[in-house]
């Protein structure tokens, strides 16, 4: 991943969330099962999500994803809000971005709208 045409990339939520108590955000990631008994486990499973938490950091930046900032701009409202906490803010901001991607929880597309695998 070269940092700086990563920060070019506009990400958008590819999953649901709920808050805690403490106001940071839990990701909600859709259990789903592969394989031949997938079928029939899948709908007996007691909890459909498994639950990510965020710290305060992380929790920023996905309030701050809406499918219309890039990952640099993200960065730059994360630091305006948290101060030098976010710092490096490019890396750290495109490492977490690319973490959410990975996992499935956003999708990335190009500056000219093009999808990022």
């Amino acid at each position: 991943m070269e940092n700086n045409s990563y920060l070019h990339n506009i990400p958008m939520r590819n999953a649901d969330h709920e808050e805690d108590n403490d106001g940071r955000c839990v990701l909600l990631r859709p259990k789903h099962l592969t394989g031949v008994l997938a079928r029939l486990l899948q709908p007996k499973l007691p909890k459909k999500y498994s639950r990510i938490s965020l710290d305060d950091i992380g929790t920023t930046v996905w309030q701050l994803v809406d499918g219309e900032l890039t990952v640099g701009q993200i960065a730059d409202l994360a630091y305006e809000q948290l101060g030098d906490r976010v710092e490096p803010r490019y890396e750290r901001v495109s490492q977490f971005v690319h973490s959410l991607h990975g996992n499935g929880l956003i999708t990335l597309s190009g500056p000219s709208g093009t999808s990022v695998n």
